[in-house]
């Protein structure tokens, strides 16, 4: 199974019940035929921004930011970008997208799941992301599709 279809399958648990750690959630993993190593979901919970929350008991679960599961639409996508990017500067295969102060990790995680043809991945400051594309020419495209995103 490829990452992408394994944090989906993450996501899918955390967001239907009360997933309480991370022993928990390998379990539920191996029950479905998939064994992860424990650092493997450490990083793949990192990866959808899980985090933990009070839960309908009061006990402590993993929880789903709200953006995370709907980042990928494109409406959803263009509009959160547009009103949390305030600038877009390009050199070569990087691409920098300049965000208010705490913002860039949420925009940087929408970046990765918009699945943006010759983005490699992001790298999310405060208010900096880092993106690094497969080639200048594709640096050149994703600069000025985000600049009309936000002009």
């Amino acid at each position: 199974m490829g990452r992408k279809k394994r944090l989906s399958l993450i996501a899918g648990l955390i967001s239907k019940g009360a997933v309480k750690g991370q022993e928990e959630l390998a379990s539920a993993l191996l029950r479905r035929g998939l064994r992860v190593s424990q650092a493997s979901l450490s990083r793949d919970l990192k990866a959808l921004g899980a985090s933990k929350a009070r839960g309908a008991d009061g006990s402590l679960v993993y929880a789903l930011p709200e953006a995370r599961p709907v980042a990928a639409a494109s409406g959803h996508f263009e509009k959160r970008f547009s009103t949390s990017a305030t600038g877009v500067r390009r050199s070569g295969f990087v691409v920098l997208v300049f965000t208010p102060p705490g913002e860039a990790p949420l925009v940087g995680r929408l970046l990765d799941g918009a699945d943006l043809p010759g983005l490699l991945g992001t790298v999310a400051g405060d208010d900096t992301i880092v993106c690094v594309c497969d080639m200048p020419g594709s640096a050149m495209k994703l600069e000025k599709k985000l600049k009309e995103l936000i002009t």
